[in-house]
């Protein structure tokens, strides 16, 4: 794609569930090639946030472009065609398909083959799907699945489970991808693993938005970091501005917790 201005804009977004506000005036533009991590207290809005920007909820009020396009009046399936990836906060695969085949379902963004040419399975649609199970076999690869595509993803640990859900959102080839937690249940060398992973994604030319608890994953691999508290942003720059922040640090942790936390 070549639009070459912020891929994501926000302008004083608001959502609104009943009498509750879940997201309230948030602005935030995210520009080609960078992560950036949102962050903040459970509760704050972090996953609502993802939910407005990839089209799963329809904002109440303000303005949201995705590739310089409005995304007022787009379904989930539409922004994720403008090049929107997203996993979510619990895991989601298919237990009882293959690596590969869970990296398929992913993919069924990019496939062309009819309906009609897809039932009585003709040529076309074999040497369609042959070219797609290669590609999802190359982003195996680069999420490090690729000895695991033909075992069944129900059957691998939670660590590599979360990477299957990262391939299934890769296998679609976004220009963006959200991560919703993508660290949950991991063990410290595990996170330390996803780090790595993560900045390969970027070396891909993809570019990231995180919600993420790990501080020190948070702190090593964003470019810049946004913080909601109560569905409003408190605090949006560069991580040692952020972290350091008396406000952010109040809000998100508590003045006690907060050397601790910072330096998991």
């Amino acid at each position: 794609m070549s639009f070459a201005g912020p891929l994501v804009e926000l302008q004083a977004v608001t959502k609104v569930f009943g009498g509750l506000t879940a997201v309230r005036d948030v602005t935030l533009s995210v520009h080609r090639g960078e992560i950036v991590s949102v962050i903040g207290p459970n509760g704050s809005g972090k996953s609502t946030l993802f939910n407005l920007i990839n089209g799963i909820l329809a904002s109440t009020s303000g303005e949201i472009r995705v590739f310089g396009r409005t995304t007022r009046g787009l379904g989930a399936h539409q922004v994720a065609r403008l090049g929107v990836g997203r996993t979510f906060q619990t895991t989601q695969v298919f237990a009882d398909k293959t690596v590969v085949d869970n990296a398929m379902v992913g993919r069924h963004l990019r496939v062309k083959t009819g309906l009609w040419a897809a039932q009585v399975r003709g040529n076309r649609f074999r040497n369609e799907e042959e070219q797609h199970r290669a590609r999802c076999l190359q982003t195996l690869e680069v999420v490090g699945l690729r000895e695991h595509a033909g075992r069944l993803a129900g059957q691998l640990p939670t660590a590599l489970q979360q990477r299957v859900a990262i391939a299934m959102a890769l296998a679609g080839e976004p220009e963006l991808l959200l991560l919703d937690e993508p660290t949950g249940g991991l063990m410290e060398q595990e996170v330390m693993e996803l780090m790595g992973l993560l900045r390969r994604i970027r070396a891909l030319g993809i570019t990231i938005m995180l919600i993420e608890h790990k501080m020190r994953l948070v702190r090593q691999v964003s470019d810049r970091i946004a913080v909601l508290n109560n569905g409003t942003m408190i605090c949006e720059g560069v991580p040692d501005k952020v972290l350091n922040d008396q406000l952010v640090v109040e809000a998100y942790l508590g003045t006690a917790g907060a050397a601790a936390a910072y330096g998991d």
